[in-house]
C-alpha cells in the first residue's frame, strides 16, 4: 500500500474563513503550503516551504520524511507531527491550530551535534511585502477588506528578503553544538481594526 502523497489540516470559522495547511510528499520529505481560505472566493497562498534536496546537509526548510496527523478529540482540530533528519541533525516540528483567536502554531526543534549551516524555515512569500507592511513584531502577510493574515516569530529570528524572491527565514538562536534548536512562529487570521 503507496502512502499518501498530500495531508490536510484546516480550521474554518462559522463564516468560512480560515486557514489551511496543504502537506505535499516531494521525493524524501514533506513540503507544506499556509492557505487563507476565504468565503466565496478561491484559496489564497500565503506561504510556501522552499524545500532542499537529499544531497543537503542543511537544507532550506527541515527536511521532514514523517508526518503523523492526531486529534486530541473528535471536535478538535488534527494537530501536524513531523520528523526528519539530514546529516548528523535530527529535526521535529508540529503544526496545530487555536481556534481563538484563529491561528496557526508552528514549532521546530534541531538537534545539532557539529556547527552547521542555515537552520530554519524558509517560505516563499505569494505577495510582495511592503516596508509598511511590518507592524510592530509581525509581518504582513495578506489582507482583504476586513482581515488581515500576519505572521510572528516567537523567541527566534525573521527575515525577509529585500530583492524580488519574496522569501521569509525564521531561525532560531544561535547555540554551540552539541545543542537542541527551537524556532517558534505563529500565522494568525484576525479582524482588522
Amino acid at each position: 500500500m503507496n502512502a499518501p502523497r498530500q495531508e490536510t489540516i484546516e480550521i474554518v470559522d462559522e463564516n468560512r474563513f480560515g486557514l489551511h495547511v496543504q502537506f505535499q510528499r516531494l521525493s524524501d520529505r514533506w513540503a507544506h503550503q499556509i492557505v487563507w481560505l476565504k468565503p466565496n472566493s478561491p484559496p489564497q497562498i500565503v506561504l510556501s516551504s522552499i524545500e532542499g534536496n537529499s544531497s543537503e546537509q542543511w537544507p532550506p526548510s527541515p527536511p521532514m520524511q514523517e508526518l503523523s496527523l492526531q486529534r486530541e478529540n473528535r471536535t478538535s482540530p488534527p494537530v501536524a507531527m513531523l520528523l526528519g533528519r539530514a546529516g548528523t541533525a535530527h529535526w521535529s516540528a508540529s503544526f496545530e491550530f487555536d481556534v481563538r483567536p484563529m491561528r496557526l502554531i508552528v514549532d521546530v526543534a534541531c538537534r545539532i551535534s557539529q556547527p552547521t549551516g542555515f537552520v530554519g524555515s524558509r517560505y516563499r512569500m505569494a505577495a510582495a511585502p511592503t516596508d509598511t507592511q511590518r507592524i510592530q513584531d509581525r509581518i504582513e502577510l495578506a489582507r482583504n477588506a476586513d482581515r488581515v493574515v500576519s505572521g510572528r516569530a516567537e523567541d527566534c529570528q525573521a527575515s525577509r528578503s529585500i530583492d524580488d524572491s519574496h522569501e521569509l527565514a525564521i531561525s532560531p538562536r544561535p547555540q554551540k553544538p552539541p545543542a537542541t534548536l527551537r524556532w517558534k512562529y505563529i500565522i494568525a487570521l484576525e479582524p482588522l481594526d
